[in-house]
């Protein structure tokens, strides 16, 4: 009779594993290879977006939140889909709860309203890449956050930073329209704009510690731009006292170089001229003021604007989003 008893308590062990694929000791073998299944994590995970700041971009109005999780060097997908694969419950076991929500289509990604903020799965136990997208009505990501992780070594809710892309940058010329004589002036900003390329910044590895499972977190350098798809802008900027801005933009930033060129036409007996200023473009996470300015006091004490004593000069002044 003990082993009557004995049998059915092993039996109905076994039964518990299968029962539940959110069961965090869930163990199996994997029919197809011999491969064990992972262990599943009740998950959850909350993306802290950039402190609503307005300095940067054209349409901060967010509504909605696209999550991604991808398997990182995953055994459970053909090596075509690795480093990154969509994971869609290949590593959980057949027919139970994990494995039918990752497997649904629409589930990853998956789009969510901005409010609760919130989002929780049965996460799968083993090297993960979780992506959340903030969007505005208009469908354009206006915060991106990825963080890589090993449920083993993190704790949940999971916290996520999104940080706004784009970029938005000014001329200030203000010191040059209140000189005597501005009246002459044309003045123009020319620059090169790299288009942010999402998936690409998306779909690279953020690497995980092989010893700790401490994983990375996607910052400012890691955006990638297409520089074979840059394009030129040439703004023509209004001699007065109010900073123009030159660009505002969730898609793409100013890189290498801003050349502000300033012309005089001829007048009073003095010849057209110009002159050209340059400086370095704002760095990752951060927009610019190109300030413009002269301790010249008019064009009537000299004959063209590239003075001798007091040339113009261009300053930067950066501001960095979050």
């Amino acid at each position: 009779m003990k082993k009557v008893r004995i049998l059915l308590v092993a039996i109905v062990a076994v039964m518990l594993v299968f029962v539940s694929c959110s069961k965090i000791d869930e163990d199996a073998v994997n029919p197809n290879g011999g491969i064990d299944k992972v262990n599943i994590f009740n998950g959850s995970y909350v993306v802290k977006n950039g402190n609503g700041l307005t300095m940067k971009s054209s349409n901060l109005d967010v509504t909605q939140i696209t999550w991604t999780m991808l398997a990182i060097n995953s055994p459970y997908y053909p090596a075509a889909e690795r480093p990154l694969a969509l994971v869609k419950g290949k590593e959980c076991i057949t027919g139970l709860d994990a494995n039918n929500w990752w497997s649904a289509d629409g589930n990853n990604p998956v789009t969510f309203p901005i409010q609760p903020g919130v989002y929780s799965n049965l996460t799968p136990d083993e090297d993960l890449q979780l992506i959340a997208e903030t969007k505005n009505a208009q469908g354009e990501v206006v915060y991106l956050a990825i963080k890589s992780f090993n449920p083993d070594a993190n704790s949940f809710p999971l916290n996520m930073n999104g940080f706004q892309l784009g970029d938005k940058d000014y001329v200030d010329v203000s010191d040059i329209a209140a000189m005597a004589g501005s009246q002459y002036f044309t003045i123009k900003a020319d620059f090169d704009v790299y288009p942010v390329n999402i998936e690409a910044t998306k779909w690279k590895v953020y690497p995980i510690d092989a010893v700790t499972g401490i994983g990375t977190e996607f910052g400012w350098s890691d955006i990638v731009y297409d520089a074979a798809n840059k394009v030129h802008y040439s703004v023509n900027i209004p001699v007065t006292s109010t900073p123009t801005e030159i660009y505002n933009s969730l898609a793409g930033k100013i890189m290498g170089n801003v050349t502000v060129t300033i012309s005089e036409s001829a007048h009073s007996g003095a010849s057209a001229s110009s002159v050209s200023l340059t400086k370095a473009a704002a760095g990752p996470g951060e927009g610019a003021t190109f300030v413009v300015s002269s301790g010249k006091t008019g064009t009537f004490d000299s004959q063209t604007i590239t003075w001798h004593n007091t040339p113009i000069t261009m300053t930067t002044i950066p501001f960095v989003f979050e």
